[in-house]
């Protein structure tokens, strides 16, 4: 008797192909995704040829830490247009309010794009209210080992990208985002939700009944780093009540548009952000804290470079907060620091001083 392992296959999509195809080379690619992530086992690549997708993507089964199941456009010189670009493949949905839905673990998206505009930006209506959502609605442990890396997600109504529920483990890197919040920022509603990157769950929303569970949402040991965000709608980076653990790093944050917020906000615990850069935003450059009381604490604020903003360079709501130094300030509107318990810190100061 013979044991065999399984070997990994590469799937090809494209918008001009045909779901009766065997889907095995780019010129027998299967028409729609969701076709083949139906086909797609651990350690599958699905590639996306270039192209419009107009299709709302739904993962279908978990991958496994060592073997996950990716979603990825193309980057190889076969694909590159007469000026010696590489074409990329391009998801604007197919009407839904969530273009792409992940609701299991182990699964990467690299190298395309999820744009949710489509049509003419002045009417509502013809934008999807969010890019990439992230949330399992039955498994209480949560989802871990996502990936997000080298996308290019741009214009929801909404949040750009969303991690519900205990989703921890997992990485989003090398991703430009752009536009969020256009239902409430662009036509003035009188909501402020547009996070470029938001993960948890606030705390007006644990019993909303849309988790598996009713408590705080520990979404933890996630990595946040090195994308260029320009949001134009609310935080690059917003933690909410419940997350700890979470490292947000080397990122570029600008285009903020909530004075009452941040470019980067956590309400929750013991978060940690390092060497990111953060400007030109209407509110502070990072905000901590939360309206509900022991949340919004213990976090650290190092080595970031923090200027042109509009407030302050640090908004402290709540107290005590695990660390402020080293960080680099220029041309914040308000100062430095702010801090509502009135508490003194010297965030520039060299860490360890």
């Amino acid at each position: 008797m013979f044991c065999t392992t399984a070997v990994a296959a590469d799937l090809y999509v494209s918008p001009a192909g045909s779901d009766n195809a065997k889907g095995h080379k780019p010129d027998e690619a299967f028409a729609t995704i969701n076709h083949a992530l139906q086909r797609a086992e651990p350690g599958d690549t699905v590639y996306l040829l270039p192209g419009e997708y107009q299709q709302d993507i739904r993962t279908v089964r978990d991958g496994l830490l060592t073997k996950p199941i990716t979603i990825a456009g193309l980057k190889g010189d076969d694909f590159k247009n007469d000026h010696s670009v590489v074409v990329p493949a391009t998801v604007t949905g197919g009407g839904e309010g969530r273009i792409v839905q992940i609701r299991h673990s182990y699964i990467q998206l690299q190298d395309f794009v999820v744009d949710g505009l489509s049509g003419d930006p002045v009417e509502p209506d013809n934008i999807r209210d969010k890019l990439v959502f992230v949330h399992s609605e039955e498994r209480e442990e949560g989802l871990r080992g996502v990936r997000i890396e080298r996308m290019i997600l741009t214009h929801a109504g909404g949040e750009c990208l969303r991690f519900r529920h205990r989703v921890s483990d997992s990485e989003i890197a090398y991703n430009s985002i752009s536009d969020c919040g256009m239902h409430d920022f662009p036509f003035e509603r009188s909501s402020k939700n547009g996070e470029a990157i938001y993960i948890g769950t606030s705390f007006k929303q644990w019993e909303d009944g849309k988790n598996p569970t009713s408590d705080a949402d520990v979404s933890t040991r996630n990595r946040i780093h090195h994308n260029i965000i320009t949001t134009r709608g609310n935080e690059c980076v917003d933690l909410k009540e419940g997350t700890t653990a979470n490292q947000v790093y080397e990122n570029q944050c600008t285009g903020q548009l909530d004075a009452n917020s941040a470019g980067f906000n956590s309400a929750g615990n013991g978060n940690v952000f390092r060497g990111n850069v953060v400007y030109g935003n209407a509110g502070s450059g990072f905000r901590f804290g939360s309206d509900k009381k022991g949340f919004g604490i213990e976090n650290i604020a190092a080595g970031n470079r923090v200027f042109n903003n509009a407030q302050f360079g640090f908004k402290i709501m709540n107290e005590p907060q695990a660390q402020l130094c080293g960080n680099h300030f220029e041309d914040n509107g308000k100062g430095e620091y702010y801090s509502d318990q009135g508490r003194k810190y010297a965030p520039a100061a060299r860490c360890g001083s």
